[in-house]
């Protein structure tokens, strides 16, 4: 004598597979929409310009999202500062916050590097061809460097709470891949700025984005020294 689940089995054999048929389709079909979705996402280009409409490379452009915190999620990143020939390369870099940063000096001369402002407070006598071990930087802000031995030398570090940044290329443009939808403030800044350059937007309603300055920018400081010689050339 078989039991009545046994019988009804027996009965009808596609019984005891409608359940679980019934949750693969129900998964494919939320793993569909999850595909379509995403796969309607498009990189954000982003195009700095300058008060005369030319192209402007090494600009930091960054993104919040305004509708929440979940797309300002950290995203643990490294990055290397270098000194070569006795200027920061590259003079200006972005990173998230609670990353880490390292100075390497490719120079065959010591440097004694320092933040000027920023919370991250950090001094260096960085000997030819050596590294620093990684400095956390753990808020956002500005970290403003120098050198105390080659005064010329200038940098800066900007410290952000989002993880959609990136610096302009040789064309103007940085693209940035943010998934979420909603509302952004994307900004782009540089020390030379005289104005802040920044703008709410709509994703995933819009793929590009062009910002232009209405003043004039700054000239970047040269990373060379006045003198006709370093007197601590051998330092």
């Amino acid at each position: 004598m078989y039991s009545k689940a046994i019988h009804s089995i027996l009965m009808d054999p596609t019984t005891h597979i409608q359940k679980p048929l019934r949750y693969l389709l129900t998964l494919l079909s939320s793993a569909l929409v999850v595909f379509a979705s995403s796969s309607h996402a498009q990189p954000l280009t982003i195009t700095v310009k300058d008060n005369q409409d030319k192209i402007l490379p090494g600009i930091v452009v960054y993104a919040t999202w305004l509708d929440g915190e979940t797309a300002n999620k950290m995203k643990h990143s490294a990055i290397d500062i270098r000194q070569k020939d006795k200027g920061f390369n590259p003079y200006l870099s972005v990173v998230q916050s609670n990353s880490t940063v390292t100075f390497s000096n490719l120079d065959d001369i010591t440097h004694h590097i320092y933040s000027v402002t920023g919370i991250e407070r950090f001094s260096y006598s960085l000997q030819a061809g050596k590294i620093t071990p990684p400095l956390s930087i753990e808020q956002a802000g500005l970290i403003a460097m120098g050198c105390n031995i080659h005064d010329w030398m200038s940098g800066y570090l900007l410290v952000v709470n989002t993880p959609h940044y990136g610096l302009t290329d040789e064309h103007g443009q940085v693209e940035l891949n943010i998934q979420q939808q909603g509302q952004f403030q994307v900004t782009a800044w540089h020390p030379q700025f005289n104005e802040k350059l920044s703008i709410q937007t709509s994703l995933p309603s819009q793929s590009k984005l062009v910002l232009n300055l209405s003043e004039k920018m700054a000239k970047i400081p040269s990373q060379k020294s006045s003198d006709d010689f370093d007197f601590l050339e051998g330092y």
